[in-house]
């Protein structure tokens, strides 16, 4: 009940507040709402970052450019290098340029709608038809480029709240509101991609098709919340214009090139950027055996224990993954496997087998007896892969099939027997004259043949 009261008198405050502010504070719910709401957006352009962003373990990236995870390290290190030139520049156009818009709200939509085209742009660049010079070219001004612009959007509407309200106690309650708000956005946005890749049907999440389809949508909501907290808020807090930078920006780096222990820190942070960076191509090089290969034997024909064998001389393991029915192959031996032989693959690779089934499948007999001619029958069973044996002749209707049996046992309807197997026709010899136990009896031997072949399903029964 308390909850439900304190809902009720949110929702009142809500109407009667909300285009002015309550007492004591700045911001009225309108503004909240849209700055909270509006989050929204922004992690959804923020969850598009986490995909382009470079780093040696972005597994899309590697298959959007197709460079390999140790190059695209190198280009993480050199955007991480990049970032400290770009904080101070960032910093500088920030306290700088007096935007009638204020001092964070312009950068939402100046720095956000670039970020958006950026990362649309590595998406969609046709990487594969590029060289590798100009793929890591372009890969990199990508990088850099959204390394500023995603920063400086991010920082933008993080800090926008400060000048929104001079009043601590409302900021805090205005983020409480936004950290909830916010929070909708990933449990919307993450079960996205399993469902996109069913839709797809790619089987891989990591699959780059996925998000051509759904980065485009998720750039618009994005951008389209953006304008909602642009366009709903005012910054409270102003500079005033007779405000006076006491030292300038270029001033400022030359006093900071002056100090001894910048460039010691400078220095210092640059030899542990290199000794990480060359210690980590060296961990993959080692880890993944960078220049060693071993070839794949050929092994198609063999058991899995003779192929394991050789295999196993050649530091490589196998495991049946499959397995076909080819009836001219000696049963369990190798018909295929991937990779194949002759390929070139890592010491410890799996090799997957597809095996000839040990065991023959079974097969649906075609259903022949009290409804066909010989012809007929041996037309449908042959067509079926089976063979026949000699023909058994039965008393009966000449040359009608009276039932099929296999290795001695009579078959009925739906009965299954392997896959090529010999089976052998009871066939009627023209001898009306039906011996005890026969499938007709001997008045209906004597009657039409057609009447014969409709009613011999019943009796047929009794010999199955």
């Amino acid at each position: 009940m308390e909850f439900l009261d304190k809902a009720k008198n949110l929702l009142s405050d809500a109407k009667v507040y909300w285009r002015t502010p309550l007492k004591g504070r700045y911001m009225p719910f309108k503004e909240i709402a849209a700055y909270s709401f509006g989050g929204i957006g922004v992690y959804c352009i923020i969850y598009m970052s986490y995909t382009m962003i470079i780093s040696g373990t972005n597994v899309v990236m590697t298959n959007l450019t197709g460079i390999p995870p140790k190059y695209l390290l190198i280009i993480y290190y050199i955007c991480t290098i990049a970032g400290i030139p770009f904080t101070a520049l960032r910093a500088h156009m920030i306290d700088n340029m007096r935007l009638k818009a204020g001092k964070y709200r312009p950068w939402i939509l100046g720095m956000g709608i670039p970020s958006v085209v950026i990362m649309l742009a590595m998406l969609f660049t046709p990487y594969q038809s590029m060289s590798k010079a100009a793929a890591y070219i372009i890969t990199t001004v990508y990088s850099l480029a959204l390394n500023f612009v995603y920063n400086f959007f991010y920082e933008a509407y993080e800090n926008l709240v400060f000048l929104l309200s001079p009043n601590t106690q409302e900021r805090a309650d205005v983020s409480s509101v936004k950290s909830i708000t916010y929070s909708l956005a990933p449990t919307v946005l993450n079960p996205l991609l399993p469902l996109m890749s069913k839709l797809l049907n790619t089987g891989d999440m990591y699959d780059v098709r996925i998000y051509k389809v759904m980065f485009p949508i998720i750039s618009v909501i994005g951008i389209a919340l953006s304008i909602v907290v642009f366009a709903n808020t005012k910054e409270k807090i102003i500079q005033a214009k007779t405000h006076v930078i006491q030292i300038g920006f270029f001033e400022a780096i030359k006093a900071v090139a002056k100090n001894k222990y910048f460039w010691i820190n400078i220095l210092a942070m640059i030899a542990v950027v290199v000794l990480l960076m060359f210690g980590t191509l060296k961990g993959i090089d080692i880890y993944t055996h960078h220049g060693e290969a071993v070839v794949v034997p050929d092994v198609k024909g063999m058991t899995v224990a003779e192929a394991g064998a050789v295999f196993d001389s050649r530091g490589l393991a196998c495991i049946v993954s499959d397995s076909t029915y080819v009836k001219d192959k000696p049963a369990g031996c190798i018909l295929d496997y991937n990779p194949a032989a002759g390929q070139k693959v890592k010491e410890g690779r799996i090799i997957y087998l597809t095996i000839n089934a040990i065991n023959i499948p079974l097969q649906v007999v075609p259903d022949v007896a009290d409804n066909s001619s010989l012809r007929q029958a041996e037309a449908r069973i042959l067509a079926s892969g089976f063979k026949l044996n000699d023909i058994q002749y039965v008393p009966g209707e000449k040359d009608w099939v009276y039932g099929v049996k296999y290795r001695e046992r009579m078959l009925a309807i739906g009965d299954k027997v392997p896959m090529g197997a010999t089976l052998t026709l009871m066939v009627g010899d023209g001898n009306r004259e039906v011996l005890e136990g026969d499938s007709l009896s001997a008045d209906e031997s004597m009657g039409n043949p057609d009447e014969a072949v409709s009613e011999g399903s019943a009796a047929d029964e009794s010999w199955f």
